[in-house]
């Protein structure tokens, strides 16, 4: 909620106007409108306050305004906005002494907390003693440390201790309710007052004026026959003794506290009476002692009760420097002496007193106004009156006592004898004669003595003929010779002892010894005699002695030249020393060295064209120039710039429009009017003034207070009372605005800033933007100062900022980074070192694996040699066996065969020999190394299994070792019962034995058993 106003705002140029008199002071002032275009909330403005800190505040129809002389900052009712101000209607505002600012609103009293930027709401109830109407509070005022009287339209008067915690506890309503007995009620209070006996006294809207008693809750009607139920909006008190009291429909009362007396004002004339019918306010300036009365429509009226006279502004639409309106609902004196006045529907009404030009203007509305805005020429005759020549409206007489008389339009003697209105030069010569020059109108010489005027011009006899009617310059020399310097006639010398005028002109035939150019702006004499004469081309010294003439030009490749051809103005100061106006510069004039050093902007000049010259009488030299006025301090070298901002008419002079009396009083014509001041009463450099950060933008939007910006509260209190702020890498384009809050003067307060940490040195807001942008700040800390540079008293502000960086180059970022990086490191070094051994271990395992595959394959080769050995070992075996088996076959059939031989054969030898053959078979059977050599080869072939078997199962026979063996090997029953010499079916029983001692059970298979073991 913020509007701005424009740089340079209305307070450029803020006038007042002062009659040239030092014993009779009017007291007339000029005014700037201050409106909503300007930033305000509305026009109708209730209440105008200055806090402690110096902002201005305005209390409006339509919210309430904070105003720092450049920026307004507005406060206007939220309903989402808990801690907004609770209505825009603001009727009063006031300071208590512990500098808390309370505002009244048409519904609460607010509670302005600096510190956040917002508002707490106190509630009054009405004379029902309910909360649902809300009653405006009209005023304020402190009656102890802690307790407030409070007043209010509708609910009465109020105590109030914010300090209580309970609300009930808080306020004390004190009301009266008329009756029958008694018709006086008091529930509208609109002002309050307390005098210097402790006496309450209230100005009502609905009982005139009452007189409270807070012990016992009392109201006390004075002057009923007079005021009885008289609205009243403003009293005040006049003295110890009287209260001014402001009626609205029956004027200015006064009321006498001790003697109880209520008379009419005696104080004004009766010509405003009809204008002081309705009062709106009143208002004591303490530091004049003026008192200013408001009226609804009769404009403001100021009293001086010193002199007894009184001004009466009003509203004039053809003056853009009277008040807004004629409807002034308040008043208001700042620390600066500023006058405010607030209006119906208009606006402000602004007026700076503390301005030491005075001024007067072309008016034709005013009685006392310039008869031209132009003015050329000034001079002061032997009576104080100062003459004011201006280029369009003739002659002016502004009189000792103030009075401006317009010789054109009032009667007057030299009306009738003085036709022209373009007066370009002014003088008053020894004899107390006013030599008039004109614009093509020659010369008109006033004797003041007889009152008549002689005319010179072209046109008349040969002898007071002029070369040229455009008059621009008078100088009278010593011998009472007039020079009069024209535009293209060069000089004419007029000499009144022989009544001739002798001419000096350029002379094309003798270039070295003549003028530089017959258009002449300025004609002086020196300390020595010589006679100095600016033109338009060239500065000229003449020698009258010898007749000769020396000239000075500018060269561009002479630095100690002059610095240009035009020459405005000459002027010798009280030391002797020259110094020469030129249109680039002021040129002092060294003569030991005739040589010239020339002073430009670049030294301080407001500007280059240099109108006019004059001294003070501290010896300062004052400058008007085309853009301002300039006090050169000749002993520090300096240059003290002056211009609308300090309060005059215009920045742009005339030629040669300069004029100092004997009382060290300067007058000065510019394009505007005229303007005078006394050189001592100029203070070139204000006191002081508090300097603000006013606020703080990211990217050129305003920060928040306490509101989430970018998803986090930047600014928890006001900027004015932040002493640090943290901002995102993000946020790296920040502004800050700031102003000294001076109202009389604000654009002549010249600012420096500087951000350590970025700035190299403290920068010049040579503009006044009142604000600086950064951007890319890089993270860090910085610092960001400003600073008043051209105070008496220079004061600076600063705030911390710090620009937090981006996640990655945060130091905690860093560490874990290291960490990480560390981590990474250690991780990938072990892993390569796991790797490497991984490597080594898979290498050692591949090795290991080949060594093993080689082993394995060695071993398969081994085992397949082995098997095979085995094989063959085995098929020898089987063989053998088989063989035996055989053998034990034929070796049966053998003995069976020999048997039956045997039975045929009766010889007792072949018996015997059959019978030791049968022996021998039998024999055969028996032989245990056949056994003993297969076994031992059987458990070769089948790893042990004899042995293991035997050990596993001891109670085996060698009969059931060798039916494993057999059934190992795979024999049929036939084969098995052939080794083993009996029958099939005896094999089948030594089975089914074996399987017993083997404990195998009827589904165990006895030869798969034997097979895997």
């Amino acid at each position: 909620m913020r509007s701005h106003i424009m740089k340079g705002l209305f307070f450029s140029g803020i006038i007042l106007f002062s009659s040239y008199s030092s014993i009779a002071q009017d007291i007339y002032r000029e005014f700037r409108n201050i409106s909503v275009k300007e930033g305000l909330p509305h026009g109708s403005v209730n209440n105008i306050f200055q806090d402690y800190i110096g902002y201005t505040w305005i209390a409006t129809d339509g919210g309430l305004a904070k105003f720092d002389s450049h920026k307004f900052t507005l406060y206007k009712q939220n309903p989402k906005e808990s801690t907004s101000i609770r209505a825009n209607q603001i009727f009063s505002i006031y300071e208590d002494n512990r500098k808390n600012l309370w505002i009244g609103t048409k519904t609460s009293l607010e509670h302005y907390n600096r510190e956040y930027d917002n508002f707490t709401s106190y509630y009054f109830v009405n004379i029902h003693e309910d909360l649902v109407e809300k009653v405006p509070v009209l005023d304020m005022l402190q009656y102890s440390d802690s307790l407030y009287l409070i007043g209010t339209d509708g609910g009465g008067l109020y105590l109030f201790n914010p300090y209580k915690v309970k609300d009930k506890e808080r306020y004390i309503q004190y009301k009266k309710n008329a009756t029958q007995n008694d018709p006086l009620s008091v529930h509208r209070v609109s002002k309050i007052v307390i005098d210097k006996i402790g006496n309450i006294w209230l100005a009502t809207l609905d009982a005139g004026v009452v007189k409270f008693d807070i012990r016992t809750g009392d109201f006390t009607q004075i002057a009923e026959k007079n005021i009885l139920h008289k609205e009243v909006r403003s009293i005040m008190l006049m003295n110890d003794n009287q209260l001014l009291v402001g009626t609205y429909g029956d004027g200015l009362w006064i009321y006498n506290i001790i003697t109880r007396e209520l008379n009419k004002s005696p104080l004004f004339l009766e010509k405003y009476s009809k204008d002081l019918k309705r009062i709106f306010s009143l208002y004591s300036d303490n530091t004049s002692g003026h008192i200013l009365i408001g009226t609804d429509g009769g404009g403001l009226i100021e009293y001086d009760p010193i002199y007894k006279n009184a001004y009466h502004y009003q509203h004039q639409g053809y003056n853009p420097y009277s008040i807004s309106n004629n409807v002034v609902k308040t008043i208001f004196i700042d620390d600066e002496n500023n006058l405010w006045t607030g209006h119906f529907f208009a606006g402000i009404s602004f007026s700076a007193r503390k301005n030491p030009f005075h001024n007067i203007r072309y008016n034709p509305a005013l009685e006392n106004s310039l008869s031209n805005s132009l003015v050329t020429s000034i001079l002061r005759d032997d009576k104080e009156n100062i003459w004011v020549g201006t280029d369009g409206g003739g002659l002016n007489i502004l009189t000792k006592d103030g009075n401006l008389q317009n010789l054109i339009t009032r009667n007057n003697p030299i009306v009738n004898q003085v036709s022209s209105k373009s007066i370009l030069a002014l003088h008053k010569a020894g004899d107390n004669s006013i030599w008039i020059g004109t614009y093509l109108d020659g010369i008109y010489v006033y004797s003041q003595k007889s009152g008549r005027v002689e005319k010179f011009g072209n046109t008349h006899s040969k002898m007071h003929q002029l070369t040229n009617d455009d008059i621009r310059c008078f100088f009278e020399d010593r011998n009472g010779r007039m020079w009069i310097g024209t535009n293209g006639g060069g000089i004419n010398i007029f000499d009144p002892q022989t009544d001739e005028i002798t001419v000096i002109k350029r002379d094309e035939r003798n270039i070295e010894n003549t003028l530089s150019l017959d258009w002449i702006r300025c004609i002086i004499a020196d300390s020595y005699g010589f006679i100095w004469i600016g033109a338009a081309y060239g500065l000229n010294i003449y020698d009258p002695v010898n007749k000769k003439f020396t000239k000075y030009l500018h060269n561009q490749q002479d630095t100690s030249s002059l610095s240009d051809d035009f020459v405005y103005s000459v002027f010798e100061d009280s030391h002797k020393d020259l110094w020469v106006g030129t249109a680039y510069g002021l040129n002092k004039f060294i003569r030991a060295e005739n040589k010239f050093i020339s002073y430009t902007t670049e030294n301080g000049l407001p500007d280059n064209i240099i109108y006019g010259i004059n001294e003070d009488m501290e010896g300062n030299l004052w400058i008007i120039t085309n853009n301002g006025l300039s006090k050169f301090n000749i002993k520090e070298n300096s240059f003290s710039n002056f211009d609308a901002d300090d309060g005059l008419l215009s920045n742009s002079f005339i030629n040669g429009a300069i004029f100092k009396t004997v009382d060290n009083t300067i007058f000065l014509g510019s394009i505007n009017g005229l303007t005078y001041f006394n050189p001592l009463e100029i203070n070139y450099k204000i006191d002081e003034a508090p300097l603000e950060i006013t606020d703080f933008k990211i990217f050129n939007q305003s920060v928040p207070i306490g509101k989430e910006y970018n998803n986090k509260v930047i600014l928890s209190k006001s900027i004015s009372n932040t002493n640090k702020i943290v901002i995102s890498h993000k946020e790296n384009v920040i502004s800050f605005e700031y102003t000294a809050l001076n109202f009389s003067n604000p654009n002549k307060i010249k600012y420096a800033y500087f951000l350590e940490n970025f700035d190299k040195e403290w920068i010049v807001d040579e503009n006044n933007m009142y604000s600086v942008t950064y951007t890319d700040l890089r993270p860090g800390d910085y610092i960001f100062r400003v600073k008043t540079i051209n105070l008496a008293n220079n004061v600076e502000k600063s705030i911390k900022i710090t620009v937090t960086p981006p996640f990655y180059q945060t130091i905690w970022f860093k560490i874990l980074a290291i960490l990480l990086i560390v981590g990474i490191i250690y991780y990938w070094n072990h892993n390569r070192i796991l790797k490497i051994q991984t490597q080594k271990e898979a290498l050692e395992r591949k090795m290991n694996e080949d060594s093993l595959k080689f082993e394995k394959e060695q071993m398969n080769l081994r085992n397949e040699n082995l098997k095979t050995e085995m094989g063959y070992k085995n098929a020898q075996l089987t063989s053998y066996t088989l063989m035996m088996t055989h053998k034990n076959d034929i070796m049966k059939e053998i003995k069976s065969k020999l048997t039956a031989f045997a039975s045929k054969i009766n010889s007792e030898t072949t018996d015997i020999v059959i019978s030791d053959l049968i022996d021998a078979i039998d024999q055969e059977f028996k032989v245990e190394e056949d056994w003993e050599r297969f076994e031992e080869h059987f458990n070769q072939i089948h790893k042990d299994f004899l042995i293991r078997l035997k050990e596993k199962y001891p109670d085996l026979s060698s009969t059931y070792l060798k039916l494993s063996a057999y059934l190992k090997m795979n024999l049929s029953s036939k084969e098995i019962a052939s080794l083993m010499n009996i029958s099939i079916r005896g094999v089948e029983k030594s089975r089914s034995r074996l399987r017993k001692k083997l404990d195998l059970s009827e589904e165990d298979n006895l030869i798969y058993f034997i097979s895997n073991f």
